[in-house]
């Protein structure tokens, strides 16, 4: 029996750090958490995350300079990025540096599941299509692969769409599902 994927929770807040593990462990993930960006690049478990969920604003790097640091050093982790204080401008970089969600707070669970099931799905379809290519697989990747490949049987594909923000502010990213 394969393990679950490993989910890497980052954010400031105990209680919200705490709230989304619970959800994100109910879901049968098995998860990590971190209370500061800088805990989790310092971290053992970079190669072996499927999917990264940080908080946008935090002391010292925030989520947008994290999912950079994570794309400066190699990883292609999807991530997923929830904030109380959205602007389109901290979307728009968070999207076209390839976060898979950008959500703000509050917001519900079914927004975060539909996120992280995409992300785990478009997970497994980047390893899929790097397999099928016959490339080799980096030290980084190797963590990943354990968790991705019993993903495949799953024939749900899925994408992202804008929804009104959970604060009314018109601005957030869900992941909706799609045929």
């Amino acid at each position: 029996m394969s393990k679950p994927p490993l989910i890497s929770i980052v954010d400031d807040d105990a209680l919200a750090r705490d709230g989304l593990r619970e959800l994100v462990e109910s879901m049968g993930y098995k998860t990590s958490t971190f209370e500061s960006a800088e805990h989790f690049l310092q971290s053992s478990m970079l190669a072996e995350t499927a999917c990264l969920i940080t908080d946008l604003q935090m002391p010292g790097l925030n989520g947008l300079e994290l999912q950079e640091a994570l794309r400066s050093q190699g990883y292609h982790t999807p991530v997923i990025l929830i904030t109380a204080y959205p602007n389109e401008r901290h979307r728009t970089r968070a999207l076209d540096n390839g976060a898979v969600g950008f959500l703000s707070k509050p917001f519900d669970e079914a927004s975060l599941i539909k996120c992280l099931t995409a992300a785990i799905t478009t997970s497994a379809q980047a390893v899929k299509r790097f397999i099928t290519l016959g490339s080799t697989t980096s030290m980084r990747d190797s963590g990943l692969l354990s968790h991705i490949l019993p993903l495949f049987k799953s024939g749900e594909r899925y994408g992202r769409s804008r929804r009104r923000g959970g604060n009314g502010s018109g601005i957030g990213y869900g992941c909706a599902w799609r045929r």
